[in-house]
């Protein structure tokens, strides 16, 4: 074969195009690892954000977040809050990208059952805590002021890093649900029901395993660029 034709034939070839890979899926993880994927910064309105990226899941509330295209969801720590009717396990990982105006104000996500086994990161100064089951992990310095915070059964993560380990082995002994975003719902009798957070989500992702430190590091990176 001749140049000439060697060229014709490579004009005659397709080339498929490579879709490019959504920011919370990595090539080890998969839709099917994923519970659901809300992304309010960039979101078409209010409304269109409580929708999942993934799946059928869609956020409730009797108290709705303010919202705009930059921030994403903006919550006043006084009533507002989003729910999912999710029930984590000792396998849930959760990602979420935030923003707090300032330090000393409580940010929340996650809920707890009657017998305060929870699923819950707390940002607050002087340290930010994880919760799941009846396991705690404290990092004892203040958060950032915006950064992407990570839970799941090996500990609590910040920008990609592993920063605090639990007390004890995680273990589930009764269901937490509902999960909140902007709040956390608990019916245990010795707290009160339900508390709010000042704080900004851009993005949040729940998935069904236990995300390895690489994938984490991998999806809080492509977080922090939307």
């Amino acid at each position: 074969m001749n140049t000439l034709d060697m060229m014709l034939l490579m004009e005659d070839e397709v080339v498929e195009p490579v879709e490019p890979q959504e920011w919370y899926l990595t090539s080890d993880i998969l839709e099917s690892n994923v519970i659901g994927v809300w992304q309010p910064k960039g979101a078409i309105d209010l409304a269109t954000s409580y929708n999942s990226l993934v799946g059928s899941k869609v956020l409730t509330t009797t108290s709705a977040p303010t919202w705009n295209s930059t921030d994403g969801w903006i919550f006043d720590g006084l009533t507002q809050y989003l729910s999912m009717d999710i029930t984590p396990t000792v396998d849930t990982t959760v990602i979420i990208r935030y923003t707090i105006s300032l330090l000393g104000q409580k940010s929340f996500f996650g809920g707890a059952s009657a017998d305060w086994v929870m699923f819950a990161i707390y940002l607050a100064e002087p340290e930010y805590t994880g919760q799941m089951g009846s396991s705690q992990s404290v990092v004892e310095e203040a958060p950032p002021l915006n950064g992407v915070i990570a839970l799941n059964a090996n500990g609590i993560y910040l920008n990609g890093t592993l920063k605090g380990i639990y007390d004890q082995p995680v273990t589930f002994t009764n269901t937490v649900n509902p999960l909140w975003i902007g709040g956390v719902y608990s019916p245990y009798s010795l707290y009160s029901t339900e508390e709010y957070a000042v704080e900004m989500i851009q993005a949040i992702s729940l998935y069904n395993n236990k995300l390895s430190a690489t994938q984490i590091a991998s999806i809080s990176a492509k977080m922090t660029l939307l």
